[in-house]
């Protein structure tokens, strides 16, 4: 974004403007020990600069040592002479690097994120593929389109005014062609995600397909600054079957059950609250998950639906409750996951969160609601959306396969099965919907079936993943609530 880089363009727009000013732009001066002490110092400023970046303090303050740095270079070693520094640095190579870097600062990203996310960017001999393409590209839009925009040519013969209109000719052919490309994407992406968008994320379904007419109907609020997104349904014929309200709080695992809760609303008319929980957990069981803020934002959700909540309403609290084996960007050692799992701190963690979670359920139990917890779902070692297609079959993210041995899942999920277990045999108004069995009815656990995708990444269900489980939940809440009519 503009904004926070303008302070460095300024920088050195400032740096020429001076410069220019002080008629040292076209003046050639031997150089001295204090111009190039200082054009090392500023050599060092970058390298530190580099050294301790930190992604999240970039531009500011990450790219203040940087920037200092080559401004200490431009200023004292622009149009000096002699010495072994400003030769090296005056070398055709470095030369030659300086005038290709914008094009080659264009064309790294594309390249780099193409590779990473087809066939990787993990191996030295993909890095180097990947450098040579850059540099390939950089030098030939220098000259092709650089050199030729900034030295004249054709261009120079155009009135001022001809070249802005042109210019805005430009602006306007681009982003018409960016609208097409947009609107054609289904039809020209290589990528299976993006051709069958409804199986892969969990995007809520428009309207009924039973009744087309019915929809369900979003309204997003805040809550202490968590996203709070109810749904009621419109436009539907057939009498609501299910007369009280879900509440439903977590993770980004409660956020993609959006197509299972809109589902839910068109057919049984319940209306839902889906609170988005910053990102946390809600009663993750594991402790290095269990920070101050999310038990904040946990806090200020559980009030919301103690004040809201009447006797009869469910409260569902899907969220991610086991060590992942990867993310979206890396897999994790084997190690690593089971210190999560199993190491003494989880155990003790575990078992305090255990003690805490009675307290925390009072309230809503007080309230006569119906508490549901979600068992922990099948969980993989690749990420799907990466590893659907032919381009990407040979990235190093998609070598561990798409399938997992289920007694392996099993007995990796068990402590938190068991925990979840006794508070619901402890709290009557407490149970747990599985949706284990239906994922992984097999010997072994699969990321898809049938050709479509059961989960989006290593852990979240899919769009299709979610359709599978909603007659199963919607089983699970009917009975609830028929056992809970009978007492």
């Amino acid at each position: 974004m503009l904004a926070p880089r303008f302070w460095e363009l300024a920088c050195g727009v400032l740096c020429y403007q001076a410069m220019t000013h002080a008629g040292a732009m076209n003046t050639s001066r031997p150089a001295t020990w204090l111009s190039s002490t200082a054009v090392l110092a500023g050599l060092g400023m970058i390298g530190c600069g580099m050294w301790v970046s930190v992604p999240t303090q970039f531009p500011f303050p990450g790219a203040v040592l940087p920037v200092a740095g080559l401004l200490c270079v431009i200023v004292f070693g622009h149009g000096r002479t002699g010495g072994t520094l400003i030769g090296a640095l005056s070398h055709p190579v470095p030369v030659t690097l300086g005038k290709i870097s914008y094009s080659l600062y264009l064309w790294h990203w594309p390249v780099f994120v193409l590779f990473r996310w087809t066939i990787g960017l993990e191996t030295i001999s993909t890095q180097l593929a990947a450098l040579v393409l850059c540099f390939a590209l950089a030098v030939f839009s220098y000259r092709v389109i650089e050199i030729p925009l900034r030295r004249g040519g054709l261009l120079g013969k155009v009135p001022s005014l001809g070249i802005m209109a042109l210019g805005l000719l430009a602006l306007a052919g681009s982003w018409q062609l960016y609208q097409t490309t947009v609107k054609l994407q289904p039809r020209l992406t290589l990528s299976t995600v993006s051709q069958h968008p409804m199986d892969w994320y969990p995007y809520g379904r428009e309207s009924s397909e039973a009744s087309p007419g019915c929809v369900a109907l979003p309204r997003a609020q805040t809550i202490d600054g968590n996203l709070v997104l109810e749904y009621i349904r419109g436009g539907c014929d057939t009498p609501a079957s299910w007369n009280f309200k879900l509440f439903v709080v977590g993770d980004s695992h409660a956020m993609a059950y959006v197509p299972m809760l809109t589902q839910l609303v068109m057919d049984t008319g319940v209306q839902v609250q889906l609170y988005n929980n910053g990102g946390c957990p809600f009663m993750s069981f594991q402790v290095i998950r269990e920070t101050a803020q999310c038990k904040q934002n946990s806090q200020a959700s559980l009030n919301d639906i103690v004040q809201k909540a009447q006797a009869g309403d469910v409260v569902f609290m899907p969220s991610l409750r086991l060590a992942r084996f990867a993310d979206q960007f890396a897999h994790f050692p084997r190690s690593k996951t089971m210190d999560e799992m199993f190491g003494e701190q989880a155990v003790t963690g575990r078992m305090n969160l255990e003690e805490e979670a009675r307290n925390v359920l009072a309230p809503l139990l007080a309230s006569g609601v119906q508490v549901v917890f979600e068992a922990p779902k099948p969980i993989f070692e690749i990420t799907p959306f990466r590893c659907s297609d032919w381009f990407d079959r040979s990235n190093p993210a998609c070598r561990y396969g798409h399938k997992m041995a289920k007694d392996q899942l099993e007995q990796y999920r068990l402590p938190v099965v068991q925990l979840l277990s006794r508070l619901a045999t402890q709290l009557p108004e407490v149970s747990v919907w599985d949706p284990f069995p239906v994922l992984c009815p097999d010997a072994q656990c699969h990321t898809a079936r049938e050709g479509r995708p059961l989960f989006f990444d290593a852990d979240h269900v899919s769009g299709y993943g979610n359709m599978m489980l909603t007659p199963d939940f919607r089983r699970f809440i009917s009975s609830l609530r028929q056992d809970k009519a009978s007492l």
